[in-house]
């Protein structure tokens, strides 16, 4: 609503990508971070990541982008 939009996010471990994962989203890439096994997601909806953040958890990297 403030003009922007979620490009992409990170997951937070390899329970995080299986609740992404868990909303029907496919995973664009695999990283090695830290200890932990993460994926990169795009094209989330606004409901699906604004509920991931807010309250289901799983994830830990969040690109916004201003709409054009």
């Amino acid at each position: 609503d403030f003009g922007y939009f979620i490009s992409m996010v990170g997951s937070s471990s390899a329970r995080g990508s299986q609740t992404v994962e868990s909303y029907g989203y496919k995973s664009t890439k695999t990283i090695k971070s830290d200890g932990e096994i993460r994926k990169i997601f795009i094209n989330l909806k606004n409901e699906d990541a604004i509920d991931l953040i807010c309250y289901k958890g799983g994830l830990r990297t969040v690109l916004i982008m201003p709409k054009e």
